[in-house]
């Protein structure tokens, strides 16, 4: 679809891979809510860099490792995911978090990605993780970040500096 259609609610992106996303989104959270972390291969890139609320994790194995040993909620929600087009085939996608608890209380955060094309499909290289709506501050006693549009253009740049280092 022409990169100016109305119609189209991922400008430059084409179905078949805005679908390939959903299912990659998707197959994360499930993995995460069933503790499947072998899956885990199949949604980064062996290089991939996670950043999360205690600091920037390199390569499938510490992403793992930190997944594994963070407090989760029995279900996670991958909701409202805008995706733009990036260099050679690469998106970018920012999507909502909703976590749900046992007592039916709900968090909220940000993904913001990079997805980069493999032989295997589309895998994540690039991860950010912010809370939103939070009513405590983070550890340094600042305002847990909040992403907007402005942050989510200022993290595509950002992971496109990175992709060829």
């Amino acid at each position: 679809m022409d990169e100016h259609d109305e119609k189209n609610p991922a400008p430059g992106v084409d179905a078949a891979t805005g679908w390939e996303v959903d299912q990659l989104l998707s197959r994360y959270v499930h993995a995460i809510d069933n503790g499947a972390w072998d899956e885990l291969d199949a949604l980064f890139t062996p290089d991939a860099e996670f950043v999360a609320l205690r600091g920037t994790l390199h390569g499938i194995g510490e992403i793992r490792d930190y997944l594994r040993t963070v407090e989760h909620l029995p279900s996670h929600h991958i909701v409202n995911t805008v995706l733009r087009p990036g260099p050679d085939g690469s998106v970018h996608a920012w999507s909502r978090l909703i976590t749900v608890g046992f007592d039916a209380g709900a968090g909220t955060g940000d993904y913001t990605d990079l997805l980069v094309p493999t032989a295997d499909g589309l895998r994540i290289a690039r991860r950010r993780v912010r809370l939103r709506n939070r009513a405590d501050t983070a550890p340094d006693g600042s305002p847990w970040p909040t992403a907007t549009f402005a942050v989510w253009e200022s993290d595509r740049a950002a992971f496109e500096g990175r992709r060829d280092a």
